[in-house]
């Protein structure tokens, strides 16, 4: 590590240190910290970038409706909140990748296959 490495994890400590134990100002803070960063060059604006672009990604499709429409097709279809919940986990597992653990030769107690 050179040394604006450890002076830029040195003052990240410290900030996060005092957001865990600091009772007042913390935004003042946090925004002083993030400007000694900048000057410090410190910054990837990539990474900035992505987060920004994730954030308004998020925004807009949490604004376009189309979660509470979801939600209301589930909840619409179930008997009470228990199920719908259940409903959701299921859809969530139904639409998420693949395991690569081989989980049929484990469920039927044979030895998998590699």
């Amino acid at each position: 590590m050179n040394r604006q490495q450890i002076v830029t994890l040195a003052l990240f400590g410290a900030c996060y240190a005092y957001l865990c134990v600091g009772r007042k100002w913390k935004a003042p803070v946090v925004w002083a910290f993030a400007a000694v960063f900048v000057a410090l060059g410190a910054i990837n604006w990539n990474v900035i970038g992505t987060f920004a672009g994730t954030f308004v990604a998020g925004q807009l499709f949490a604004s376009s409706g189309v979660p509470l429409l979801l939600a209301r097709g589930i909840v619409s279809r179930s008997r009470n909140v228990g199920t719908a919940v259940v409903l959701v986990c299921v859809r969530r597992s139904s639409s998420s990748r693949p395991s690569p653990l081989p989980w049929r030769s484990i469920l039927r107690s044979t030895p998998p296959r590699f």
